[in-house]
């Protein structure tokens, strides 16, 4: 509200109906809310893509370690010194 009366104070007082001046003007400031918001959200859920796939990306590694020590661990490698 406080923006809102600034913004009347810094463009002088409307002219017309100042009920709906304040009308447009506080429609304005929940679009950008809204937008900025919605914006933060998808950053959000690339943010959680990216580090499950991260954590996917560590698990198959791990998984392929796991099947290389089990293989060797059954057929272990012929010395021949």
């Amino acid at each position: 509200m406080i923006d809102l009366q600034r913004q009347i104070c810094k463009h002088g007082f409307p002219k017309g109906n100042v009920f709906e001046y304040a009308a447009i003007t506080m429609l304005k400031y929940e679009r950008k809310l809204k937008a900025k918001q919605a914006e933060k959200r998808l950053e959000e859920k690339e943010r959680e893509k990216e580090l499950e796939k991260e954590k996917a990306r560590k698990q198959a590694e791990a998984e392929v370690e796991l099947d290389l020590l089990m293989f060797f661990l059954k057929f272990p490698l012929e010395r021949s010194w």
